[in-house]
């Protein structure tokens, strides 16, 4: 029976349950598993790799060379997945160290505008003869408005450049200090 089945090239499911030939056949999931490369669904059950691996190892060398393979399948998982997280991180914090950078660049370069602005409007403000305390007070107003706007800019910059849920990333990238 498994040499018939071995020669079918492109057998991929096979469903033998409940015929009383299974019976004879010792270890039948290995044996079948083993013998047919193309297999990917035994009975109700998908043929994983753990499963191909360890059944061809059981066909070569028998249960030490099963558990040998075992091992080194979850050992090589392992670091495989150790890798994974390891790159996700990385990938991460240069995600971070973006937004970071980015938002410090637009933050710089938000508060030189304001600043260049400030300064032309305390000109034009003595150019008009308003003095003293009524053009600090005309300005602390005018800069609290451009801080606001350039607050806002950032969030949208942050909103649409990273997709970042504002209401939790405001608060955390104040432009503000």
């Amino acid at each position: 029976l498994v040499d018939t089945l071995k020669q079918m090239k492109n057998l991929k499911c096979f469903y033998f349950k409940g015929n009383p030939a299974m019976r004879n056949i010792s270890n039948y999931r290995k044996v079948i598993i083993s013998k047919i490369p193309s297999l990917t669904y035994l009975e109700d059950r998908p043929v994983f790799e753990l499963d191909r691996i360890t059944s061809e190892a059981w066909a070569k060398g028998g249960r030490e060379a099963e558990a040998l393979e075992r091992r080194r399948y979850i050992e090589d998982k392992r670091k495989r997945e150790k890798k994974q997280r390891e790159d996700f991180y990385k990938f991460n914090e240069n995600a971070r160290l973006s937004k970071e950078r980015a938002l410090a660049r637009i933050k710089r370069e938000e508060e030189e505008a304001i600043q260049s602005k400030m300064e032309r409007r305390r000109k034009e403000l003595e150019e008009t003869d308003v003095s003293g305390e009524n053009m600090e007070q005309i300005l602390e107003v005018e800069r609290k408005q451009e801080e606001s706007d350039m607050m806002r800019r950032c969030t949208s910059f942050l909103g649409f450049t990273f997709g970042v849920q504002l209401n939790f990333f405001v608060p955390y990238f104040s432009p503000f200090g």
